[in-house]
């Protein structure tokens, strides 16, 4: 009898060891999770408060959907500043408030994880982090505008880079 095993072993069930293995890990991340959300862990990690820590999340989370809200609305969205060839400027959704959303989100995803985990010495170091992506975003737009058509009118359409109503 074959079993439904990927590999072609014969049997039922794969050996126990590794059975055991996944068992293992899964338990170990799962007493991990379990600990660092319990409100002894919240309220005794190095003058970290509930309320800093939920404020964090929070953070993190907006931060989160905001990106997630990017990569639905933009398909061309890349890491490194490049052009597809039938790369298109995009003004709806997100990038009707703002040029820069995925930037947006990312500070306040990244502010967020050092409150969340109470280190208030990661907040100085992600603050002193965003002169780099300030300058990363005027490096991306002075190259949008040379070699995307379309970019210089869609900036003169949406004013803000990153938070509406302010720059």
């Amino acid at each position: 009898m074959r079993s439904s095993w990927s590999d072609g072993c014969e049997g039922d069930r794969p050996p126990r060891r590794n059975r055991l293995k996944k068992s293992s890990w899964f338990s170990r991340r799962w007493d991990l999770s379990a600990s660092l959300c319990s409100p002894h862990s919240i309220i005794a990690s190095h003058g970290r408060t509930p309320y800093a820590a939920l404020a964090g999340d929070v953070l993190i989370a907006i931060g989160w959907l905001a990106i997630f809200i990017v990569f639905k609305e933009n398909t061309f969205t890349s890491a490194t500043i490049e052009l597809a060839p039938d790369q298109k400027v995009i003004s709806t959704g997100p990038y009707a408030l703002v040029r820069h959303p995925m930037y947006a989100g990312a500070i306040v995803m990244l502010v967020g994880i050092p409150i969340a985990l109470g280190s208030w010495w990661g907040v100085l170091v992600i603050v002193a982090m965003i002169p780099v992506l300030i300058w990363r975003l005027f490096d991306e737009e002075k190259f949008l505008a040379r070699n995307l058509p379309g970019y210089l009118e869609y900036q003169d359409r949406v004013r803000y880079r990153l938070i509406p109503l302010v720059w």
